[in-house]
C-alpha cells in the first residue's frame, strides 16, 4: 500500500496521520487492521499519560467500529477528535 510506504519513508508520523493510515487499512486490508489499530492505540497512550482503563476501553470500541463499513465514518470522526491535542480539562469520556 502506497500510504504505508510513504509513512515509512517519512519516519515518525503524527497521531492524526497514523489514524488516517489505520482507517485506510481497515477498509482496504482488514486482515492487517488489528495490528495497525494496536499501534495507533500505543501512540495515543504515549501522548496521554493520565489515560484510564475506561479511556482505553472506549478507544478500543471505536477502533473496532472502524472495521465495520456501517460504522466506519462515525468511528473515524470520534477517533479524529480523540487524536487532536488535548486541551486541559477535556476528558476523553466526552467523546462518547
Amino acid at each position: 500500500m502506497l500510504a504505508e510506504v510513504t509513512a515509512r519513508e517519512i519516519g515518525r508520523v503524527t497521531i492524526s496521520e497514523a489514524l488516517e493510515l489505520t482507517a485506510l487499512v481497515a477498509r482496504k486490508q482488514p486482515e492487517r487492521y488489528g495490528r495497525f489499530a494496536a499501534r495507533w492505540l500505543c501512540l495515543w497512550l504515549e501522548e496521554h499519560e493520565k489515560a484510564t482503563l475506561e479511556d482505553v476501553a472506549l478507544l478500543v470500541s471505536h477502533l473496532r467500529s472502524l472495521a465495520d463499513p456501517d460504522h466506519h465514518a462515525a468511528a473515524l470522526a470520534i477517533l479524529r477528535n480523540a487524536a487532536r491535542p488535548m486541551t486541559s480539562g477535556r476528558p476523553l469520556r466526552a467523546l462518547r
